[in-house]
């Protein structure tokens, strides 16, 4: 990507990685969080179902922002990257767009929108690591094969 440049190549890279970390850091915290309310419900024997609704519904508030943050991290990031690809400065070749970050999120959803559930499910569930496997994977094997070459 370095030969795009700074705003093609660094900043949507950057945006991607803070959006993994996000997403990476969210999903677990949040679930952790979740599963220690009810192991303290449970505990206690506490018969306050107001007080562990409401510290469940925070919880569960928190998790959401953190979550929009980092799809909206993604989306940006993503799009920004193929357009980078897209512009032809990069060592990739236009059509890498297709395993780009972007290229997976697309397919993947198209893939999971043609398949009945629960397969679907298959399909959606995955993209979660498949959007950096499948680039990462790519990348590897292009410049693997150019590595002399560069």
């Amino acid at each position: 990507m370095r030969p795009a440049g700074f705003w093609l190549a660094t900043v949507p890279c950057v945006i991607l990685a803070y959006a993994l970390l996000m997403i990476g850091g969210i999903q677990h915290a949040g679930f952790a969080f979740l599963s220690v309310l009810a192991q303290a419900k449970a505990l206690v024997g506490s018969t306050d179902n107001t007080f562990y609704a409401t510290a469940n519904r925070l919880i569960v508030d928190h998790f959401f922002m953190g979550d929009l943050t980092a799809e909206l991290a993604f989306y940006t990031g993503a799009i920004w990257h193929v357009v980078g690809i897209l512009s032809g400065r990069t060592l990739y070749p236009r059509w890498f767009a297709v395993v780009s970050p972007f290229g997976v999120l697309v397919l993947t959803m198209a893939v999971g929108a043609l398949l009945p559930a629960p397969f679907a499910g298959f399909s959606i569930g995955l993209f979660g690591t498949w959007f950096m496997l499948i680039p990462t994977l790519a990348t590897t094997v292009w410049l693997w094969n150019r590595s002399e070459k560069l």
